[in-house]
Parts: C-alpha cells; sequence; structure tokens
C-alpha cells in the first residue's frame, strides 16, 4: 500500500516522500502500553506519561540502546532537584528512577544539564486531523491538531498496518502545514507519530483519514464521451 507524499517544497527541490506500509520487518518497540523515548529538550515528559518503575526505567534504556553504567537503574525517593520518573545522565551514564510526584521542581536539561528524561510516548500528542475525509489521487492539505514540535516526524499508514512498521523515509511533522497527501488508493489511513528524540511512531487514534473514491469534475472541449480523453464521464445523478 503507497501513500505518495507531494508538497510545495518538494516540487521546486523535485523531490517526492514516499511511505510504504509493511516492508521494514517489526521490531521490540514497546514495554506493555509504553513506548519509551528521550526527551532532550527542557522540561519533564509534559504531555506525555512517566515510566513505572526502575524494572521499566532499565528495559526502556535497553529499548532505547542507551549505555548504562553497570546495567543498573538507582533509586531515588523523592528527589526535587532531579526529574520524576526514570531519567538517564548522559554525562556518566548512570540511570536513575526518581520516585516521586509528577509536578516536582527538577527539570531535563535545565537545572541538570546532563539529565535527559526517557519518558513514555502519549498516543494522544495529534488529537484529530483536518478535514478526516478526502479524495483518491488529489493532492490535499492535512492539518494535524495538536502538539506539533520541531523534530517530530509522522508516516500515515493503511488500516491495519502496525506503526511498528512505519518507514523511516517519513516526513518531519512541522512541514505538514506546507504539504500536500495524494493518497492513491481509497480506505481507512491512520496517523503514525514520533516525537523528538524517540525511536518508535506510536498511532494516534484519533487521527484518522478516509480516503474515497469521489467524482472530480474536469472539462474537455474536444473529444468524445468515453475515449480516451473523457474515459470517465459524469453521470446524470453526480
Amino acid at each position: 500500500m503507497y501513500v505518495d507524499v507531494h508538497s510545495d517544497m518538494a516540487r521546486r527541490n523535485a523531490a517526492l516522500w514516499s511511505f510504504v506500509a509493511g516492508l521494514q520487518v517489526a521490531l521490540a518497540t514497546s514495554l506493555g502500553d509504553c513506548i519509551p523515548f528521550v526527551r532532550s529538550k527542557p522540561g519533564r515528559c509534559s504531555g506525555h506519561r512517566l515510566v513505572t518503575d526502575t524494572t521499566a526505567c532499565l528495559q526502556a534504556a535497553h529499548l532505547l540502546g542507551l549505555h548504562v553504567h553497570e546495567n543498573t537503574c538507582g533509586l531515588q525517593n523523592g528527589d526535587t532537584q532531579r526529574p520524576p520518573g526514570c531519567w538517564w545522565d548522559n554525562k556518566t551514564s548512570h540511570l536513575w528512577f526518581n520516585k516521586m510526584a509528577f509536578d516536582g521542581t527538577g527539570d531535563c536539561t535545565v537545572q541538570n544539564k546532563h539529565a535527559l528524561c526517557v519518558c513514555c510516548a502519549s498516543n494522544e500528542t495529534i488529537l484529530n486531523v483536518t478535514p478526516n475525509s478526502i479524495a483518491a489521487n488529489e493532492a490535499t492539505k492535512v492539518a494535524l491538531n495538536g502538539l506539533v514540535s520541531l523534530g517530530d516526524s509522522m508516516a500515515w499508514a493503511s488500516e491495519g498496518t502496525n506503526c511498528s512498521r512505519a518507514s523511516d523515509d517519513a516526513f518531519n511533522a512541522s512541514d505538514s502545514e506546507r504539504t500536500h497527501f495524494t493518497f492513491r488508493f481509497t480506505g481507512v489511513y491512520k496517523l503514525c507519530y514520533k516525537v523528538s528524540g524517540g525511536s518508535f511512531y506510536v498511532e494516534q487514534p484519533g487521527a484518522v483519514v478516509t480516503v474515497e473514491d469521489r467524482c472530480l469534475p474536469l472539462l474537455r472541449d474536444s473529444g468524445a464521451s468515453g475515449n480516451a480523453d473523457c474515459p470517465k464521464p459524469v453521470g446524470f445523478d453526480e
């Protein structure tokens, strides 16, 4: 199943992005319902969920390919100067789980320049899309309604395809306002979203597009109805 993506910028550069669902071999991408990512920008896991305990913290670090000192996760009990939940020191490679309320004062990369939060990516980063019903084979802008950050990426997958198989040749979500999508086939497509710092795509259940076979009127001033110039004449009821 192909989804061709054409953008204004791409036309200028004579480039074409394409997403091919199902070609990559699925790898382990989650811990239960947690798909981890490293938040390397200021803030905590705001808009996302915390990793739950030391065991999950260490598993998440392994999944993300982080080098962990002595392959252990230390426990902190309410350290208000450190970010809550799972965090990794990218200077010492120590991994910590800070058992405290989500609203602790500690921050990633601000007070703690080497602290990178390990979070569970939200499936509500993009709440919905506009429009949610479009015509096949017609370039259409689809707006993402949610929290789009620089460095995030996205891909469309046909219904029934797992987002763990999303192609890495997707494109920057921040370019979506300048991008036209052309879906070659009818059906239902879901949005797979990867936040900056993430390694895996997360399905956004509210962000779904239905692609329909619609009549796209085109006026011809020559040729006969039904021939190569007008292969599909409009009917009386269209």
